[in-house]
């Protein structure tokens, strides 16, 4: 159940806080008057989503629509794109958007040739250009004046609460009162974060282990993997269970990004404070050392069978040592 795929914000008038960007975007479509716009936040908190829904108010077509994480682009790639994207025409309409989220991984150079590309004053009335960051003091300054800037903040505690009880509602799911405080606590207002959390609480009452999924979450931001985790640490699971869970996740993620999620799961429980002693610490950190050497080519042959190696070296610790520190709850 990824909710936060599904509660995705569709229109700016769904959007929970931040008041003054719901005014700002909404005075901005009434009169038509837009701007290339910069969304600054936490990791999580909508940035990216935002940035859809005003390019499809914009008019951009979805066909029309390009979305680049600019860790993965160059200097080369950033030409390319003005070349290919925004100078191009479009069968899809006139109208075109251009996302670039995490606009400080652009290198200074791949910077100011974006920024060039904005003293185009007509550029408005067919291509809008918004940027997102989580670290605004990378960004080149001059590029920065180009857009017109919003801070989008997490939610306040009442806004979570809102955000919790409508999807509680709309999903016909229960959660306890605890895992719901302590959701607001944890998630620290991060929209993606409470989504996240609240298919993995479900019908969880014990306070320890809701507790413990948390802290595990915290280290798997799109909890994906916990699943997968759990089964895999916990006593007596099958490999067919393993197996089966691991197939689903292969079609939604890649093998590297399992093998990575899995290992931080493993380190988030070692420093958490339900580990249950040494021998269960000794028996994840050897799963962990296979996971870290399962790398290399073909890619998932390597993935599934480190996560079938690390499964048999933890159960094989444990039924050494009896199982005394390594049951997971």
């Amino acid at each position: 159940m990824m909710l936060y795929l599904k509660y995705n914000l569709k229109s700016i008038e769904d959007l929970l806080g931040n008041k003054h960007i719901v005014n700002s975007l909404t005075q901005m479509f009434l009169n038509s008057s837009y701007s290339h716009l910069l969304f600054e936040g936490e990791l999580g908190c909508g940035k990216s989503t935002l940035a859809e829904v005003v390019a499809r108010k914009y008019g951009a077509d979805e066909y029309n629509i390009m979305t680049i994480n600019c860790f993965n682009e160059g200097v080369s790639d950033i030409r390319t794109v003005i070349d290919r994207f925004i100078y191009s025409s479009s069968i899809f309409g006139i109208r075109k958007a251009l996302i670039l989220d995490e606009i400080h991984g652009l290198s200074p150079q791949a910077q100011q040739i974006l920024n060039k590309v904005l003293d185009d004053k007509n550029l408005i009335d067919r291509v809008i250009v918004i940027i997102c960051t989580t670290t605004i003091a990378k960004v080149y300054p001059a590029l920065i004046s180009r857009f017109q800037h919003y801070r989008v903040f997490p939610l306040s505690d009442e806004d979570s609460r809102i955000l919790i009880d409508r999807v509680l509602e709309n999903e016909n799911i229960k959660l306890s009162k605890y895992a719901k405080h302590m959701i607001i606590e944890k998630c620290g207002g991060i929209p993606r974060n409470i989504l996240t959390a609240i298919p993995k609480l479900v019908n969880i009452e014990e306070k320890q282990e809701i507790d413990l999924l948390l802290d595990l979450l915290s280290m798997d931001e799109s909890g994906d993997n916990l699943d997968l985790f759990k089964a895999m640490f916990t006593r007596g699971t099958s490999w067919e269970i393993i197996k089966s869970k691991l197939e689903k996740l292969l079609k939604q993620k890649s093998p590297e990004s399992i093998r990575v999620g899995l290992m931080n799961l493993i380190s988030g429980k070692l420093m958490s404070r339900f580990i249950k002693g040494e021998l269960e610490g000794w028996a994840l950190v050897e799963a962990y050392k296979v996971l870290k050497s399962a790398y290399g080519f073909p890619e998932k042959a390597g993935v599934v069978s480190g996560i079938f190696d690390a499964y048999r070296v933890y159960n094989y610790m444990n039924r050494v040592n009896g199982g005394k520190d390594g049951e997971n709850r």
